[in-house]
Protein backbone atom coordinates (compact mmCIF):
# COMPACT_ATOMS: atom_id res chain seq x y z
CA UNK A 1 0.00 0.00 0.00
CA UNK A 2 1.52 3.58 -1.13
CA UNK A 3 1.93 6.36 2.19
CA UNK A 4 -0.86 8.39 -0.34
CA UNK A 5 -3.19 5.89 -0.09
CA UNK A 6 -2.65 5.17 3.55
CA UNK A 7 -3.40 8.30 4.17
CA UNK A 8 -6.16 8.92 2.33
CA UNK A 9 -7.86 5.74 4.10
CA UNK A 10 -6.60 6.21 7.68
CA UNK A 11 -7.57 10.07 7.99
CA UNK A 12 -7.75 9.81 11.96
CA UNK A 13 -3.46 9.30 11.90
CA UNK A 14 -0.92 11.82 12.66
CA UNK A 15 0.69 11.16 9.62
CA UNK A 16 0.91 14.27 7.71
CA UNK A 17 2.82 15.18 4.84
CA UNK A 18 4.18 19.18 3.73
CA UNK A 19 2.49 20.23 0.63
CA UNK A 20 5.55 22.17 -0.76
CA UNK A 21 5.69 23.18 -5.17
CA UNK A 22 9.38 22.64 -4.93
CA UNK A 23 10.02 18.74 -3.85
CA UNK A 24 13.79 19.47 -5.34
CA UNK A 25 14.51 21.02 -2.12
CA UNK A 26 13.41 18.46 -0.16
CA UNK A 27 15.78 15.57 -2.11
CA UNK A 28 19.16 17.95 -2.47
CA UNK A 29 19.07 17.23 1.45
CA UNK A 30 19.37 13.15 1.37
CA UNK A 31 15.93 13.19 3.14
CA UNK A 32 14.78 10.20 5.11
CA UNK A 33 11.38 8.54 3.53
CA UNK A 34 9.42 6.95 5.98
CA UNK A 35 8.13 2.99 5.79
CA UNK A 36 4.23 3.23 6.15
CA UNK A 37 2.73 2.74 9.71
CA UNK A 38 2.62 -0.77 10.54
CA UNK A 39 -1.35 -0.77 10.85
CA UNK A 40 -1.78 -3.89 9.36
CA UNK A 41 -0.03 -5.93 11.88
CA UNK A 42 -1.70 -7.39 15.33
CA UNK A 43 2.03 -6.77 17.19
CA UNK A 44 3.40 -3.42 18.00
CA UNK A 45 6.90 -3.08 19.42
CA UNK A 46 7.91 0.25 20.16
CA UNK A 47 11.72 1.56 21.58
CA UNK A 48 11.56 5.30 22.15
CA UNK A 49 14.57 7.43 22.69
CA UNK A 50 14.92 10.36 24.93
CA UNK A 51 14.38 11.98 28.57
CA UNK A 52 12.64 12.37 30.95
CA UNK A 53 9.67 13.97 29.03
CA UNK A 54 10.03 10.50 27.05
CA UNK A 55 8.58 9.07 30.59
CA UNK A 56 6.50 11.68 31.75
CA UNK A 57 4.46 11.17 28.18
CA UNK A 58 4.71 7.44 28.53
CA UNK A 59 3.99 6.69 32.41
CA UNK A 60 -0.23 6.39 31.76
CA UNK A 61 -0.36 4.57 28.86
CA UNK A 62 -0.97 0.71 31.02
CA UNK A 63 -3.53 3.27 31.92
CA UNK A 64 -5.17 2.93 28.28
CA UNK A 65 -4.00 -0.10 27.35
CA UNK A 66 -5.61 -1.90 30.54
CA UNK A 67 -9.11 -1.05 30.04
CA UNK A 68 -8.45 -1.27 25.60
CA UNK A 69 -9.89 -4.01 23.52
CA UNK A 70 -5.89 -4.28 22.73
CA UNK A 71 -3.89 -7.65 23.79
CA UNK A 72 -1.62 -6.63 25.84
CA UNK A 73 0.95 -9.55 25.22
CA UNK A 74 1.06 -8.12 21.40
CA UNK A 75 2.37 -4.72 22.43
CA UNK A 76 5.06 -3.44 24.30
CA UNK A 77 6.61 0.38 25.18
CA UNK A 78 10.35 0.45 25.95
CA UNK A 79 11.48 3.51 26.66
CA UNK A 80 15.96 4.24 26.88
CA UNK A 81 15.76 7.77 28.34
CA UNK A 82 18.78 9.86 29.86
CA UNK A 83 18.71 12.98 31.99
CA UNK A 84 18.45 16.10 29.74
CA UNK A 85 19.23 13.94 26.55
CA UNK A 86 18.97 15.48 23.26
CA UNK A 87 19.62 14.60 19.28
CA UNK A 88 23.29 14.58 19.73
CA UNK A 89 23.38 12.86 23.27
CA UNK A 90 21.89 10.03 21.81
CA UNK A 91 23.75 10.47 18.71
CA UNK A 92 27.32 10.36 20.82
CA UNK A 93 25.79 7.26 22.51
CA UNK A 94 25.19 5.37 19.14
CA UNK A 95 28.64 6.43 17.65
CA UNK A 96 30.37 5.25 21.28
CA UNK A 97 27.79 1.88 21.30
CA UNK A 98 27.31 2.43 24.88
CA UNK A 99 25.42 0.44 27.28
CA UNK A 100 21.73 1.79 27.64
CA UNK A 101 19.31 0.01 29.98
CA UNK A 102 15.57 -0.15 28.70
CA UNK A 103 12.58 0.05 31.16
CA UNK A 104 9.10 -1.66 29.96
CA UNK A 105 6.46 1.71 30.32
CA UNK A 106 3.67 -0.24 28.58
CA UNK A 107 2.27 -3.62 27.37
CA UNK A 108 3.56 -7.25 28.16
CA UNK A 109 5.66 -8.29 25.06
CA UNK A 110 8.91 -8.70 26.21
CA UNK A 111 12.14 -8.18 23.63
CA UNK A 112 15.07 -10.71 24.49
CA UNK A 113 17.81 -7.69 24.92
CA UNK A 114 16.85 -5.18 27.15
CA UNK A 115 19.99 -4.08 28.80
CA UNK A 116 23.29 -3.97 26.21
CA UNK A 117 25.35 -1.71 23.93
CA UNK A 118 23.10 0.44 22.15
CA UNK A 119 23.66 -1.14 18.38
CA UNK A 120 22.72 -4.77 20.12
CA UNK A 121 19.21 -3.21 21.71
CA UNK A 122 18.67 -1.83 18.26
CA UNK A 123 18.75 -4.47 16.36
CA UNK A 124 15.97 -6.18 17.03
CA UNK A 125 12.67 -6.48 15.35
CA UNK A 126 11.08 -3.08 16.50
CA UNK A 127 8.06 -2.15 14.36
CA UNK A 128 8.54 1.58 15.68
CA UNK A 129 11.14 4.12 17.11
CA UNK A 130 10.11 7.14 18.59
CA UNK A 131 13.22 10.17 18.81
CA UNK A 132 12.64 13.96 19.86
CA UNK A 133 14.58 16.71 20.44
CA UNK A 134 15.49 18.08 23.97
CA UNK A 135 13.18 20.89 25.04
CA UNK A 136 15.14 23.58 25.29
CA UNK A 137 16.79 22.79 21.91
CA UNK A 138 13.51 21.73 20.68
CA UNK A 139 12.44 25.44 19.39
CA UNK A 140 15.81 25.81 17.18
CA UNK A 141 15.52 23.44 14.01
CA UNK A 142 19.21 24.06 13.25
CA UNK A 143 19.94 22.05 16.59
CA UNK A 144 18.28 19.22 15.01
CA UNK A 145 20.81 18.08 11.81
CA UNK A 146 23.40 16.12 11.30
CA UNK A 147 22.59 14.27 14.71
CA UNK A 148 19.01 12.93 13.64
CA UNK A 149 19.97 12.08 10.20
CA UNK A 150 22.50 10.36 11.72
CA UNK A 151 20.45 8.45 14.10
CA UNK A 152 18.20 7.78 11.85
CA UNK A 153 20.69 6.21 9.62
CA UNK A 154 22.62 4.30 12.21
CA UNK A 155 19.15 2.58 13.96
CA UNK A 156 17.99 1.47 9.96
CA UNK A 157 21.57 -0.08 9.21
CA UNK A 158 21.40 -2.46 12.63
CA UNK A 159 17.43 -3.04 13.16
CA UNK A 160 16.75 -6.20 11.61
CA UNK A 161 12.79 -5.20 10.54
CA UNK A 162 13.46 -3.72 7.42
CA UNK A 163 9.93 -1.87 7.45
CA UNK A 164 10.51 -0.04 10.98
CA UNK A 165 8.86 3.22 11.01
CA UNK A 166 10.06 6.03 13.25
CA UNK A 167 8.09 8.44 14.72
CA UNK A 168 8.63 11.80 16.52
CA UNK A 169 7.42 13.06 19.64
CA UNK A 170 6.27 16.99 19.28
CA UNK A 171 7.54 18.44 23.02
CA UNK A 172 5.38 20.86 25.10
CA UNK A 173 6.74 24.50 25.78
CA UNK A 174 8.18 25.26 29.18
CA UNK A 175 5.54 27.33 31.40
CA UNK A 176 6.93 30.24 33.43
CA UNK A 177 3.64 31.26 34.94
CA UNK A 178 2.76 33.57 31.26
CA UNK A 179 0.50 32.28 28.83
CA UNK A 180 1.74 34.48 26.11
CA UNK A 181 5.42 33.54 26.76
CA UNK A 182 3.94 29.58 26.54
CA UNK A 183 1.98 29.94 23.15
CA UNK A 184 5.31 32.05 21.70
CA UNK A 185 7.79 28.66 22.77
CA UNK A 186 4.80 26.44 21.66
CA UNK A 187 4.80 27.99 18.32
CA UNK A 188 8.85 27.88 17.84
CA UNK A 189 8.00 23.99 18.51
CA UNK A 190 5.52 23.32 15.93
CA UNK A 191 7.72 25.27 13.40
CA UNK A 192 10.69 23.54 13.83
CA UNK A 193 8.50 20.26 14.43
CA UNK A 194 7.33 21.00 10.54
CA UNK A 195 11.01 21.30 9.45
CA UNK A 196 11.52 18.37 10.93
CA UNK A 197 8.82 16.04 8.84
CA UNK A 198 9.56 18.21 5.56
CA UNK A 199 13.17 17.88 5.51
CA UNK A 200 14.47 14.90 7.41
CA UNK A 201 11.19 13.12 6.85
CA UNK A 202 9.56 11.46 10.04
CA UNK A 203 5.90 12.66 9.16
CA UNK A 204 4.07 10.25 11.92
CA UNK A 205 4.26 12.56 14.67
CA UNK A 206 3.04 12.52 18.21
CA UNK A 207 1.90 16.14 18.59
CA UNK A 208 1.99 16.16 22.76
CA UNK A 209 3.16 19.57 22.90
CA UNK A 210 0.29 20.74 20.73
CA UNK A 211 -1.84 18.84 23.27
CA UNK A 212 -0.51 20.40 26.11
CA UNK A 213 -0.99 23.95 24.65
CA UNK A 214 -4.23 23.13 23.77
CA UNK A 215 -5.38 22.20 27.54
CA UNK A 216 -4.12 25.36 28.88
CA UNK A 217 -6.44 26.81 26.50
CA UNK A 218 -9.40 24.79 28.08
CA UNK A 219 -11.73 24.93 31.49
CA UNK A 220 -9.31 22.54 32.73
CA UNK A 221 -7.99 23.24 36.25
CA UNK A 222 -4.60 24.42 36.10
CA UNK A 223 -1.93 26.26 38.21
CA UNK A 224 1.29 25.71 35.93
CA UNK A 225 0.61 25.35 32.46
CA UNK A 226 -0.48 21.45 33.19
CA UNK A 227 2.97 20.57 35.01
CA UNK A 228 4.25 20.47 37.99
CA UNK A 229 7.39 22.38 38.25
CA UNK A 230 7.24 24.39 34.82
CA UNK A 231 8.72 21.94 32.80
CA UNK A 232 7.67 18.44 33.46
CA UNK A 233 3.89 17.26 33.61
CA UNK A 234 1.83 17.51 36.33
CA UNK A 235 0.78 14.04 37.76
CA UNK A 236 -2.92 13.13 36.49
CA UNK A 237 -3.55 15.66 33.74
CA UNK A 238 -0.55 16.36 32.31
CA UNK A 239 0.68 13.01 32.08
CA UNK A 240 -2.93 11.44 31.03
CA UNK A 241 -3.05 13.74 27.93
CA UNK A 242 -0.10 12.84 27.35
CA UNK A 243 -0.17 9.12 27.41
CA UNK A 244 -3.39 9.45 25.48
CA UNK A 245 -2.02 11.65 23.00
CA UNK A 246 0.44 8.33 22.64
CA UNK A 247 -2.07 6.05 22.76
CA UNK A 248 -4.13 7.57 19.78
CA UNK A 249 -1.22 7.68 17.52
CA UNK A 250 0.46 4.05 18.48
CA UNK A 251 -2.64 1.89 19.23
CA UNK A 252 -5.70 3.69 17.80
CA UNK A 253 -5.68 1.12 14.68
CA UNK A 254 -6.26 -1.54 17.44
CA UNK A 255 -9.21 -0.59 19.35
CA UNK A 256 -11.20 1.89 16.90
CA UNK A 257 -13.60 2.22 20.55
CA UNK A 258 -11.20 4.04 22.51
CA UNK A 259 -12.87 7.30 22.38
CA UNK A 260 -15.94 5.78 24.14
CA UNK A 261 -14.16 3.94 26.90
CA UNK A 262 -13.92 5.50 30.14
CA UNK A 263 -10.02 5.41 31.42
CA UNK A 264 -10.03 7.85 35.03
CA UNK A 265 -6.93 8.38 36.77
CA UNK A 266 -6.44 8.82 40.22
CA UNK A 267 -3.03 10.47 42.01
CA UNK A 268 -0.83 7.59 43.64
CA UNK A 269 0.22 7.52 47.08
CA UNK A 270 3.98 8.25 45.69
CA UNK A 271 2.52 10.85 43.66
CA UNK A 272 0.87 12.90 46.46
CA UNK A 273 4.26 12.34 48.40
CA UNK A 274 6.55 13.68 45.64
CA UNK A 275 4.26 17.04 45.04
CA UNK A 276 4.15 17.92 48.86
CA UNK A 277 8.27 17.19 49.39
CA UNK A 278 8.83 19.18 46.04
CA UNK A 279 6.56 21.91 46.75
CA UNK A 280 5.10 20.87 42.96
CA UNK A 281 2.28 23.10 41.24
CA UNK A 282 -0.72 21.38 42.56
CA UNK A 283 -1.97 18.19 40.05
CA UNK A 284 -5.55 16.94 40.21
CA UNK A 285 -6.98 13.51 39.04
CA UNK A 286 -8.55 13.04 36.07
CA UNK A 287 -12.03 12.46 36.86
CA UNK A 288 -15.18 11.88 35.08
CA UNK A 289 -15.59 15.55 34.03
CA UNK A 290 -12.36 15.61 32.68
CA UNK A 291 -11.55 13.07 30.81
CA UNK A 292 -13.35 14.15 27.96
CA UNK A 293 -11.59 17.84 27.78
CA UNK A 294 -8.20 15.50 27.94
CA UNK A 295 -8.96 13.36 24.97
CA UNK A 296 -10.37 16.50 22.73
CA UNK A 297 -7.39 18.00 23.07
CA UNK A 298 -5.17 15.04 22.57
CA UNK A 299 -7.31 14.44 19.59
CA UNK A 300 -7.62 18.37 18.24
CA UNK A 301 -3.88 18.17 18.37
CA UNK A 302 -3.54 14.83 16.06
CA UNK A 303 -5.85 16.12 13.57
CA UNK A 304 -3.86 19.30 13.41
CA UNK A 305 -0.82 19.99 15.04
CA UNK A 306 0.31 22.86 14.24
CA UNK A 307 -2.58 25.06 15.46
CA UNK A 308 -4.15 25.74 19.29
CA UNK A 309 -7.90 24.35 19.19
CA UNK A 310 -10.44 26.02 21.93
CA UNK A 311 -11.56 22.78 23.46
CA UNK A 312 -15.18 23.17 25.51
CA UNK A 313 -16.45 20.94 27.94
Amino acid sequence: MSKLVFIMVFCFSPICTIGCSNEDARMEVDSHMDNPWPVLKDTMRVLALGNSYTDDATSYLPVFLADSDIDGEKVCVYMGARAAASLQTWNDLFDINSVVKLSLKAGKLQMPVVEAPLHEILAQNWDVVVLQQQSDLAVDYSSYNPYLRNLIKGIKSVCINPNLSFVWQMPWSHYEGNDKKADILWRRISIATKKQVFYDGIDIVIPVGTAIQNARHSNLPQTGGVTRDGIHLSYGLGRYIASVTWFQVLFSHMDTDWMATDYLYHLSDNEKKAIRENSFYECYDVEREYQDICKKCAYAAVEDMYSISNIGD
